[in-house]
């Protein structure tokens, strides 16, 4: 993790982040609470802050991609660029191949099914799964 707060992360000592995680070199910062666990091969995009709460759970291939562009002309398809924060509450699970998206908030204890796109913010307490991500239940 001393390699993460070279790069300016704030990673507590008791979490624990797994091989081949890998930083964005954006303008954002990534804040992690106490007792959060990230499996292998996590994206966290940094084209803004990236802020997960406590004991949190972070699922193998998980994508945190928080910046986006326009659709331009045809000369170049990919216009404007637009960074936006990501913010995970306190004990949530976020499911193997999960992709959220640029401005998406989760709220407290909430499950984000393996798979899941998610493009929308997210009601404490819900399980939420698909592509896009819906509201499955209330946990």
């Amino acid at each position: 993790m001393k390699i993460y707060r070279l790069y300016g992360a704030e990673i507590p000592a008791d979490c624990e982040i797994k091989p081949r995680c890998y930083l964005g070199l954006g303008k954002g910062h990534l804040k992690m609470g106490g007792g959060t666990f990230v499996n292998y091969e996590c994206w966290f995009d940094l084209g803004a802050d990236i802020v997960i709460g406590n004991k949190c759970n972070i699922a193998m291939n998980v994508t945190f991609m928080n910046s986006d562009h326009d659709v331009a002309d045809s000369e170049r398809r990919a216009g404007m660029y637009h960074p936006k924060p990501i913010i995970v509450g306190d004990g949530c699970w976020i499911g193997a191949n999960s992709l959220i998206m640029p401005g998406v908030t989760i709220g407290n204890g909430v499950v984000i099914a393996a798979g899941s796109v998610v493009t929308k913010d997210c009601e404490s307490d819900c399980l939420y799964g698909g592509v896009p991500a819906k509201k499955i239940k209330e946990l």
